[in-house]
C-alpha cells in the first residue's frame, strides 16, 4: 500500500479519480498500469507482471458437469473475471448452447451472432476462419471471449 502511495506522489503512475475523502478509484487498466510502472522500476520487477513467462505452459481451466443447474457458468466467469483483475489476460470460450456465458458479456447471441462470428465459424471443418476473428472483447480488461453459436 505504501508503494502505491509512493507511486502516485512521485507521478509516475497514471492519473486516478479520487473520492470525497480522498481515496482512489483505480479501474482495472489503471492498476494494470501501475504494475507495468512498478515492474519497469521497482526491485523484483517481475513479481507484480503474472502471467507466462518465456518457456511456460499455457494454462487451460475447464469447467464441466452433465447436470444442469450446476453454476458452471457463474464459476467460469467470476473465475475468468478474478484472474483479469489480478492483470492475467483471460480468454473465454463460450461452448454451452444456451448462450448464458455470451449473454452474460451483454451480446444477444440470437440477434449478433446470427450469421457469423462464433466459435462455431472456428471449429468448422470447411472454411474456418481464424479465432481471432472471432473473439470478442469485454467490459472487463485483460479478459476477452469466443461467443457460442445459438
Amino acid at each position: 500500500m505504501s508503494n502505491l502511495r509512493t507511486r502516485h506522489q512521485k507521478a509516475d503512475s497514471p492519473d486516478v479519480e479520487t473520492d470525497t475523502r480522498g481515496r482512489r478509484l483505480d479501474s482495472a487498466e489503471q492498476i494494470d498500469q501501475i504494475r507495468h510502472v512498478i515492474a519497469r522500476t521497482g526491485r523484483n520487477g517481475d513479481m507484480y507482471l503474472p502471467g507466462r513467462r518465456e518457456n511456460d505452459a499455457l494454462k487451460i481451466t475447464s469447467i464441466m458437469n452433465f447436470k444442469g443447474g450446476a453454476s458452471k457458468i457463474t464459476s467460469a466467469i467470476h473465475l475468468a473475471q478474478r484472474y483479469a483483475l489480478r492483470g492475467y489476460r483471460v480468454l473465454t470460450i463460450d461452448m454451452d448452447p444456451q448462450a448464458s456465458l455470451t449473454t452474460m458479456f451483454g451480446y444477444r447471441p440470437e440477434i449478433e451472432f446470427a450469421e457469423s462470428g462464433t466459435i462455431y465459424d472456428a471449429l468448422r471443418y470447411e472454411d474456418p476462419v481464424p479465432l481471432s476473428e472471432v473473439v470478442r472483447k469485454t467490459y472487463f480488461h485483460n479478459l476477452d471471449f469466443a461467443p457460442v453459436f445459438k
